[in-house]
C-alpha cells in the first residue's frame, strides 16, 4: 500500500456531507429538570373500584357443520338477502359486511373511473351531515367503516357493538343511500390522491403488482374490468367531476341483488325488521349480471422497469391459469401453491432464495382464484437489492421448472395439508373474515357443510400423484410474465465502478 492508495480512499469515503459533528458547550449554572420522588403505589391505587366487567363470550365450536346450524337466512321484500349469525362474543363485538351489487358488462362501459371515484368518496359525507360530522359520529359510536369495490360490486365491511349495532347500520344505510359526492371533498381527495400516485411511479411494488393486475386482463380501456396503469389512473383523476359520481349513484347503487351478513352479540328479529326499514325499498332500475372475467392465456414476457435510487427491487413471475374454486383441481392446486411459497419461512422458493441463497427476505408464491369464473392466476414474489436481480431470477426459473419436472414430497404435502387446514380452522373463528365467507357461500349458494367441508376432505385425503398430476397440468414456466422493477442501472454502474 502506498500514501496515495490512502489518499485516494481518504477522498473517495470521507467527505464532509456524511460528517456528523458534536460539540460539547459547558455553562456555569445548568438548568436540570428536578424529578420529584415517586409517590407509594399503594396510595395511588387504595380506592380504585375497577371498570364495569367486559361481557365474556361463548364457546362456539367453530366448524362447517355448527355455522351452517347457527346460521339465520332470509330476504328483504326486494330480494335483498340477509344471513346473520348472532352468538354471545367478548365485548359484545358485531362484524359485518354489505354488498352492493348493480349493472351489466354492457351498461358499466365506460363507467369504470365513475364507480372507483364514488367508492373512495363515500365516507366523506352524505346530505345531512358533513365528512367532519360523519368522522365525529362515527368516532362517539366506536364504530369503523370501510369500502371497496370491484366492476359492479360495492363491499362496505364494519363492526360495532350491541349497543351501537343500530345507529352504525343507520349510518351506514345513510352514506351508501344519501352520500355528499362533493365536490369541494373530491377536490380534497383527487390531491391526496394524485399525490400518492405520483409516488407510485417510481415505487418498485407499486409498479411491479400494478403490472401483475394487468396480466391477462382485457385491453379495452372501456371495459369495466380493464385494469389501468399508473399513468392512466393518474390521468382519470384528473379528468373526473363530481357530476359524473352523482349520475352513476342514480342510476346504478341498489340492494335488491345484495348482501347484508352479520356475526357477533345482536338479535336477530330486530336486525330484520331494521334491515327492511334501511334497504328494503333502495332499489336501481337497472339489472344486474356478473361482470364476466374469462381466461385468457399468459405469454413468456419481460416487464422491466427502472426506478433509479430506490435501494429495493421488486420481482414477481406471473402465470394465468384455467382454473376456479369449484373446479375438481382447485384443492390440489392450493395444495401445491402452498409448497412452492405459501410459507413465510418454509417453502420452495422461501428455501431457495431466503435460505439457501440470501438473497430475498420477502419472498412467496400464491394461488389466487375466484368462484364462477376461470381467470386464474400463479404468482411468485420477491423483494431484493437490485444487484442480486439474475441470480434471484434464476433461483426463481430453476425451483419452478424443479416443481414441474420433479413435483413434491410427501413430508411436503403432509406440511401444506396440515398448515392449509389449520389456516381454515382460523378463518372460521375469526368473525371478521367468518361474516365475509358467509356472504360469499350465501351469493353462490352453497353451505359451509356443502362447499368448505367437502374441499376440507378432499385435501385430507390428496396423494402426491394428485398433486404432481395438477402442477404438470396448470404450471408452465414457458407462460410465465417477468416483472421487475428497481435501480439495476445504477447497481451496474456501482459494480463497474468498484475495484
Amino acid at each position: 500500500m502506498t500514501p496515495a492508495d490512502v489518499q485516494r480512499v481518504a477522498q473517495a469515503y470521507l467527505k464532509p456531507d456524511n460528517r456528523t459533528v458534536v460539540a460539547f458547550q459547558p455553562v456555569d449554572k445548568p438548568d436540570r429538570a428536578e424529578i420529584p420522588e415517586a409517590p407509594d403505589a399503594q396510595s395511588l391505587v387504595r380506592d380504585y373500584k375497577g371498570s364495569q366487567k367486559v361481557a365474556e363470550g361463548e364457546a362456539f365450536d367453530a366448524t362447517p357443520a355448527v355455522i351452517d346450524a347457527r346460521s339465520q337466512k332470509g330476504a328483504l321484500a326486494n330480494g335483498m338477502r340477509l344471513t346473520l349469525l348472532p352468538k354471545r362474543t367478548r365485548g359484545g363485538v358485531v362484524q359485518g359486511t354489505l354488498l352492493l351489487r348493480f349493472g351489466t358488462e354492457q351498461t358499466l362501459r365506460g363507467q369504470r373511473v365513475a364507480q372507483a371515484v364514488t367508492t373512495a368518496l363515500l365516507d366523506r359525507g352524505t346530505r345531512d351531515r358533513s365528512r367532519q360530522a360523519m368522522k365525529d359520529t362515527l368516532d362517539k359510536l366506536k364504530v369503523n367503516i370501510g369500502f371497496n369495490g370491484s366492476p359492479g360490486v360495492l363491499a362496505a365491511s364494519f363492526n360495532a357493538k350491541r349497543e351501537t349495532l343500530v345507529p352504525a347500520l343507520r349510518l351506514l344505510a345513510e352514506i351508501v343511500r344519501r352520500p355528499a359526492l362533493d365536490s369541494t371533498e373530491l377536490e380534497k381527495l383527487r390531491t391526496e390522491r394524485l399525490a400518492q400516485l405520483e409516488a407510485a411511479r417510481s415505487e418498485p411494488q407499486a409498479i411491479v403488482f400494478t403490472a401483475v393486475g394487468r396480466v391477462g386482463a382485457v385491453t379495452d380501456p372501456q371495459h369495466p374490468r380493464y385494469e389501468p396503469s399508473i399513468e392512466e389512473e393518474i390521468a382519470d383523476w384528473k379528468a373526473i367531476g363530481a357530476a359524473p359520481l352523482r349520475a352513476f349513484h342514480a342510476r346504478f347503487y341498489g340492494a335488491r341483488n345484495g348482501d347484508l351478513g352479520l356475526v357477533g352479540d345482536f338479535d336477530a328479529d330486530s336486525v330484520r325488521a331494521l334491515a327492511q326499514s334501511l334497504f328494503g325499498d333502495f332499489t336501481s332500475s337497472e339489472p344486474w349480471v356478473m361482470v364476466p372475467d374469462p381466461y385468457q392465456r399468459s405469454d413468456s414476457t419481460l416487464v422491466n422497469v427502472e426506478t433509479p435510487d430506490k435501494a429495493n427491487a421488486v420481482f414477481a413471475a406471473v402465470q394465468t391459469v384455467r382454473l376456479s374454486d369449484g373446479d375438481p383441481d382447485y384443492a390440489a392446486m392450493q395444495i401445491a401453491g402452498e409448497i412452492l411459497g405459501g410459507g413465510f419461512l418454509k417453502s420452495r422458493m422461501a428455501d431457495r432464495l431466503r435460505q439457501k441463497d440470501g438473497l430475498s427476505y420477502g419472498v412467496g408464491s400464491f394461488l389466487q382464484v375466484s368462484p364462477g369464473d376461470s381467470a386464474g392466476k400463479l404468482i411468485t414474489f420477491a423483494i431484493y437489492a437490485p444487484q442480486n436481480l439474475d441470480r434471484l431470477q434464476l433461483g426463481v426459473r430453476e425451483e419452478l421448472d424443479r416443481f414441474v419436472r420433479d413435483g413434491v414430497t410427501a413430508e411436503e404435502l403432509e406440511a401444506a395439508r396440515t398448515g392449509w387446514l389449520r389456516g381454515r380452522q382460523q378463518s372460521y373463528a375469526n368473525d371478521n373474515e367468518l361474516v365475509g365467507l358467509m356472504t360469499s357461500r350465501r351469493r353462490w349458494n352453497r353451505t359451509f357443510t356443502g362447499y368448505d367441508l367437502a374441499l376440507e376432505q378432499q385435501v385430507r385425503t390428496l396423494t402426491v400423484a394428485d398433486v404432481n398430476a395438477a402442477i404438470r397440468k396448470y404450471v408452465d414456466p414457458k407462460q410465465t410474465v417477468i416483472i421487475r422493477a428497481g435501480d439495476f442501472d445504477g447497481a451496474r454502474k456501482k459494480a463497474a465502478a468498484t475495484p
